[in-house]
């Protein structure tokens, strides 16, 4: 790359400012500080469309060369909304300068996987032609970045929680003596602190909406005063992701459960009915990563607990 005095008989401005606000960024590869290149032409002078495609953030290693930003630090020219800023102080952002009718304003929102304490100086750099790159980190247009990266923050178990809704029970008529008893209970997994929240959440082992507990039971009595000797049980617990689809319509006043925003959604369904049925279990793992609006990634197990009739959940340090 090449920097010749003419970057002054080009550009007004050339600048590059932390315009977030902060300078710190959790280094999980989605939370973003977001940086902003101001150019502004001189009289007489243009930039082209071709020269603005050309704008990128720079670092410099320890033998002088300028390298963009596509490993451990990454600039994307789109904001990921689903994430917040690091909330945390740091750097105070720069005021932007006063804007004239021809300054041209770039913003780029960088990410990191560096290790935590990680301090990264950028600058920016833009072609005017074929032959010449100018950059900022020399006069006449010296300006730079800091960015620090912090390590990425695993919440303790007592930050989530999970909310159980009151059982539904009723009775469905049969065609036997006995009605089918059924009871539902829905509950709603998410984060305490109201300014954080649950962005995504992965399956990483029984699928989204599957049973991962499901029990079938069966007791035939040779003696029985209750006009049946078969007495049966089913009972199935689930897990549903945030924002996946979660409908139950059930009868009376509660009328029909759905998911809520940013919380996953659990089901136990149990139904004791008197014919003859079968006995077996299944049992799988619910395991599950979520990501935190400070894009911050979580490992959650859920678990089933008096034969189906209850469900609680533990955080699980490190890679699940």
């Amino acid at each position: 790359m090449t920097h010749t005095p003419s970057a002054n008989q080009w550009l007004r401005r050339f600048r590059v400012d932390i315009t977030s606000n902060s300078n710190r960024v959790y280094a999980n590869g989605r939370q973003q500080v977001e940086v902003t290149v101001t150019l502004e032409p001189r009289d007489g002078q243009t930039i082209t469309e071709q020269s603005l495609a050309s704008l990128e953030l720079l670092q410099i290693d320890d033998q002088g060369q300028f390298h963009i930003l596509d490993a451990e630090l990454q600039a994307h020219h789109e904001r990921d909304p689903r994430f917040a800023y690091h909330a945390a102080s740091g750097v105070a952002p720069s005021p932007l300068m006063e804007s004239s009718p021809r300054t041209i304003r770039r913003r780029f929102y960088v990410s990191s996987t560096l290790p935590g304490g990680t301090v990264s100086t950028l600058y920016a750099g833009i072609w005017k032609d074929e032959q010449t790159h100018f950059e900022t980190n020399v006069a006449p247009f010296k300006s730079s970045a800091v960015i620090e990266s912090i390590s990425p923050q695993r919440l303790p178990e007592s930050a989530f929680k999970l909310k159980m809704e009151d059982t539904i029970a009723y009775k469905v008529a049969t065609e036997r003596y006995w009605d089918d008893e059924v009871e539902h209970q829905v509950g709603y997994f998410g984060l305490r602190d109201p300014n954080n929240f649950i962005v995504a959440s992965s399956s990483q082992a029984t699928p989204d909406g599957h049973a991962f507990y499901e029990r079938h039971n069966w007791d035939h009595a040779l003696i029985s005063f209750q006009l049946t000797n078969d007495y049966s049980q089913h009972a199935k617990v689930s897990v549903h992701g945030v924002d996946q689809a979660f409908v139950l319509d059930v009868p009376g006043s509660r009328g029909r459960l759905t998911q809520r925003p940013h919380q996953m959604t659990l089901h136990r369904y149990h139904q004791r009915f008197y014919t003859s049925h079968y006995n077996s279990l299944s049992e799988e793992q619910s395991l599950w990563q979520i990501i935190d609006r400070n894009g911050n990634e979580h490992h959650i197990e859920f678990l089933s607990k008096d034969n189906g009739r209850a469900i609680d959940f533990q955080v699980i340090q490190g890679n699940a």
